[in-house]
């Protein structure tokens, strides 16, 4: 799609998170690249430095990792007696990779064990929760991507069916669950256990 934008010599490409970032930076050096939502950018290496980006692309970013992070503390504020927590995220950007450092950081003060739960498309969101019961997770959180974005409805449908303590994550999360509570960090989502 990037290719195709740059055959027909747009003025601008807007992209909507790292890999689709990437792949325009692959189709052309010299069309503006405008990033509407990304992750971590510097430590992706999609610019330079935030005060000076550097090459053709600018835009946004939303610090995954520091987000995420902040996001497990709220976690265990709201339910503090978690010790396993679930983590969905997407294999296939760098930047959930970043987030999911920072997440398993912030859980070792907290004394909470990370299960990582990989998925590569919205069809593997379904796959990966078995995982869930099986090891008995009291909580999930997402990392902020378009996949698990994407998958929302599965993620709160499964949850509720597994019958998880807490999910935390996309604001998505909220409009395709019962119920909601704004945090700092955005909102929040809670299934409790009957």
């Amino acid at each position: 799609m990037a290719a195709d934008l740059v055959g027909r010599r747009v003025d601008a490409i807007v992209t909507d998170g790292t890999p689709q970032t990437q792949a325009a930076q692959q189709s052309t050096k010299t069309i503006p690249i405008v990033m509407a939502t990304t992750g971590d950018p510097v430590a992706t290496g999609l610019v330079a430095t935030l005060a000076r980006p550097g090459g053709n692309t600018t835009g946004v970013s939303y610090f995954v990792p520091e987000l995420n992070a902040k996001r497990l503390e709220l976690l265990q504020e709201a339910v503090p007696d978690i010790k396993r927590v679930a983590v969905l995220y997407n294999q296939r950007n760098r930047t959930d990779e970043l987030a999911l450092e920072s997440i398993e950081a912030a859980a070792r003060p907290l004394k909470i064990r990370i299960q990582r739960l990989a998925v590569r498309t919205p069809a593997d969101v379904e796959a990966v929760f078995p995982a869930i019961t099986r090891r008995a997770m009291d909580a999930i959180t997402v990392v902020e991507d378009a996949v698990i974005h994407a998958s929302a409805l599965s993620v709160v449908d499964v949850a509720l069916k597994n019958r998880v303590a807490a999910l935390v994550g996309l604001s998505s999360l909220v409009t395709a669950g019962p119920s909601c509570r704004m945090g700092q960090t955005g909102p929040t989502f809670g299934a409790k256990r009957r």
